[in-house]
């Protein structure tokens, strides 16, 4: 008898993250969806189809409708063709159910899962929604459970066996994956708390004494900071600011990550970085003007450097005073994520006091190069610091994980954007993995099918250590010291082959013990 599927849906306004591990799998997947979802007539999609219908070789997230009795709903890319409108304002726990259940779609597609009334996917779900929507879960669990009654997935019906369905509040996934870092004693005995930044909301958990005490999600996103832009500027809407703006975090991203260079006095080192420049002032914004008049255009050039600055101040003051009201003065760490977060680094930082730690990597006569440590020193001495740990220390497991390629900049905002329901989807994998050794089920698998008649060849033991196993398939994080990943209940550490390739495990009876998540 085969472990269910275990998926984790986290239904951004800017992207839906969908995070899975299919039973049998040596490691988890994921894909992206764009956020629409759009119920049509299914006429309207027959003509669609058989017209203009599916144009290249897109991936299966990119093409991805639903029928549900009758009805049928197209969601993301296609979404998109049939309506180009913003609907940033709709309620993720309204659409969530329905891209839930793309969500097993797409993982079904992708590993040609097969289903039948009589042999049903075993699915264990859950699902990341806003603290400010957490209240709709019951109901959001209620419409997602008749939409899998009976649907079908791009004209394929699926038969789903539903183990396992929870909403949980976004930002839970970073307090887990610290709590497995540091101990479940210490986890309680600190004050953290949680900041997620995102499209739509900004989110913030505060736990104390292992309990979470304040959870609030507003609508503080990065699409508020860009209307703000946009009434301040003509010509320039939201897609084409947030392109500039990746565009321009690229750029600084390039500049903080390369060493800094000094010249030393006296021999004397003066470890302060020089300030980054500011976001404003970077190229991509200057392309944005379109007058062909040099005059105009550098006015114009001028009128959008001073909208993005004012509206930066403007948006921040509204955070900051949100920050005074939420967080406790006396914090002991605080987790930030979110990729909306990656923009305001300079902004986290003078609020909590954060100066970064550098270190000296080449010395001569005349000249230095500093480094960041990625840890935090008080700016103000005299003044409360509480440490940043940006995205829970994790991104390194993440990008391993999925298996991330690319340019740096690249894969760490796609890392930044999993990260949370990264730790959601290791504590499921952990906690599956303690069921089925419950059952009597071999703690030792090795990574053959041929030796697993109940194929789930998901885990192996050794020497205390839990790792994965390779099933031959290519698609492997573990086998003899080949890249592995634990996703676990021991208090083990994290599996590692020396090559730095690791990722925490978890201990699902700790967990459970944090109420709330």
């Amino acid at each position: 008898m085969y472990p269910p599927h275990q998926i984790v849906v986290d239904a951004g306004s800017s992207e839906t993250k969908i995070e899975f591990w299919v039973a049998g799998a040596t490691a988890p997947d994921y894909a992206m969806m764009l956020p629409e979802v759009k119920q049509i007539p299914t006429s309207r999609l027959e003509k669609y189809l058989s017209g203009k219908g599916v144009q290249g070789c897109p991936a299966i997230e990119d093409q991805t409708y639903i029928e549900v009795k009758g009805s049928t709903f197209v969601l993301g890319s296609l979404a998109r063709e049939f309506s180009p409108k913003d609907r940033i304002t709709e309620l993720k726990s309204d659409t969530v159910p329905y891209k839930a259940a793309a969500a097993i779609g797409v993982m079904a597609e992708r590993y040609n899962l097969k289903s039948s009334d009589s042999k049903r996917l075993k699915i264990n779900l859950k699902v990341l929604l806003p603290c400010n929507e957490y209240e709709a879960r019951s109901r959001t669990e209620q419409k997602f459970r008749e939409i899998i009654a009976d649907y079908k997935f791009c004209g394929n019906p699926i038969y789903l066996e539903l183990t396992g369905f929870e909403c949980v509040p976004e930002g839970a996934g970073l307090a887990m994956i610290r709590m497995k870092q540091k101990g479940m004693p210490w986890f309680r005995q600190h004050k953290l708390a949680v900041l997620m930044f995102g499209y739509r909301n900004t989110t913030a958990l505060v736990y104390e004494r292992g309990i979470r005490k304040v959870s609030d999600s507003p609508l503080y996103g990065f699409s508020q900071f860009l209307n703000k832009i946009i009434d301040q500027t003509s010509g320039l809407n939201q897609s084409i600011l947030m392109a500039a703006f990746e565009r321009a975090l690229q750029e600084q991203f390039s500049e903080t990550e390369e060493v800094q260079v000094r010249r030393s006095v006296h021999d004397s080192i003066d470890k302060t970085l020089s300030p980054v420049k500011p976001i404003e002032l970077r190229d991509a914004f200057q392309q944005l003007a379109r007058s062909k008049d040099a005059d105009m255009r550098i006015g114009e050039i001028k009128s959008i450097i001073s909208a993005i600055s004012t509206a930066k101040a403007d948006y921040w003051e509204i955070v900051s005073d949100w920050l005074d009201n939420k967080l406790p003065d006396d914090l002991d760490e605080v987790f930030v994520s979110g990729g909306a977060s990656l923009f305001f680094i300079s902004e986290l930082e003078n609020y909590f006091n954060c100066q970064p730690e550098v270190e000296v990597i080449e010395h001569g006569p005349y000249r230095f190069k500093l480094r960041k440590t990625g840890k935090y020193l008080a700016a103000d001495s005299e003044q409360f610091f509480t440490p940043i740990v940006w995205n829970a220390e994790v991104l390194p497991d993440v990008e391993k994980a999925f298996n991330l390629g690319g340019e740096s900049f690249e894969r760490t905002v796609a890392a930044v954007r999993l990260t949370d329901a990264f730790g959601m989807l290791a504590y499921m994998n952990g906690k599956a993995k303690e069921e089925w050794e419950k059952q009597g089920k071999p703690k030792r698998l090795v990574g053959s099918k041929s030796t697993l008649s109940d194929g789930f060849n998901q885990v192996a033991t050794s020497d205390g250590v839990n790792q994965l196993a390779s099933n031959g398939s290519g698609k492997s994080v573990a086998s003899n010291g080949s890249n592995q990943l634990a996703f676990d209940c021991s208090n083990q550490p994290a599996a590692s082959n020396g090559s730095g390739k690791s990722a925490a495990s978890f201990d699902s009876k700790q967990l459970m013990e944090v109420r709330g998540y």
